[in-house]
């Protein structure tokens, strides 16, 4: 398709980039660890203990990690890790520690303050950083 100004073509505009743009680059997440998370469950001969899980979102793409069964200090592994595509720097990175149920809806543990992408970004420029723990 061109683009014209008063008649006057202008330039030639790539329709499938206007509707899928470039991603700005990739960011790579590792659930690490979490510590001294609250018990969701509770049984009657053993102590209170959760199946905790962490959920990552960035724009419309949300990742989960693997359970950790009954740890109130679970480490995950090297392994358990994703891509996300970044679009835009306005972006926030949204992260929730949650509890898996069988038999009812998951329950909420923890939840991080969103991080803008371009803070994180600015962040890890002045530290010269290539990740950030």
């Amino acid at each position: 398709h061109t683009i014209c100004r008063h008649g006057n073509p202008v330039g030639v505009v790539d329709m499938p980039e206007i509707a899928c743009p470039p991603p700005l680059g990739v960011l790579q997440v590792r659930v690490k660890r979490a510590t001294s998370l609250k018990a969701a469950d509770f049984a009657v001969l053993s102590a209170a203990t959760s199946d905790p899980y962490v959920t990552v979102q960035l724009g419309n793409t949300t990742w989960k990690s693997k359970v950790v069964h009954k740890n109130l200090n679970p480490v995950w592994s090297d392994e358990d890790a994703t891509m996300l595509l970044v679009s835009e720097a306005g972006q926030l990175l949204a992260i929730k520690v949650m509890d898996e149920d069988k038999y009812s809806a998951d329950d909420l543990l923890g939840v991080a303050k969103p991080w803008k992408i371009s803070d994180l970004i600015e962040e890890l420029s002045k530290t010269g950083a290539s990740c950030k723990e």
